[in-house]
């Protein structure tokens, strides 16, 4: 179960548009969405959550340009080539060897 709000952040931060997989049925991946409804009783301590919203779909679009669950992982946006072996030379070691 997820709150709306991030839903709307994994939308916006990965390539994966989960509001495209509004469903009615589920399916290989399941997605159950609620916001919080306007009324939060303290002394009882209850939160109300609005009504839900189902996303389904598959987890992998087996090289399909269809969209699949499986978007999260890359990037919404690819850089060019040289941006990506520049961070590459750039970066320095990611181990140190010590000799006694």
């Amino acid at each position: 179960m997820l709150q709306d709000k991030l839903v709307d952040y994994i939308s916006s931060s990965t390539a994966l548009n989960v509001r495209q997989f509004l469903a009615t049925h589920p399916a290989e991946v399941n997605i159950l969405c609620f916001s919080y409804g306007d009324s939060y009783q303290r002394s009882k301590g209850l939160l109300e959550l609005a009504e839900g919203e189902l996303f389904a779909g598959p987890i992998s679009s087996n090289d399909s340009p269809e969209p699949s669950f499986q978007d999260m992982i890359r990037a919404p946006v690819l850089p060019p080539k040289s941006v990506f072996i520049r961070s590459l030379v750039n970066r320095g070691p990611t181990g140190t060897f010590l000799v006694p």
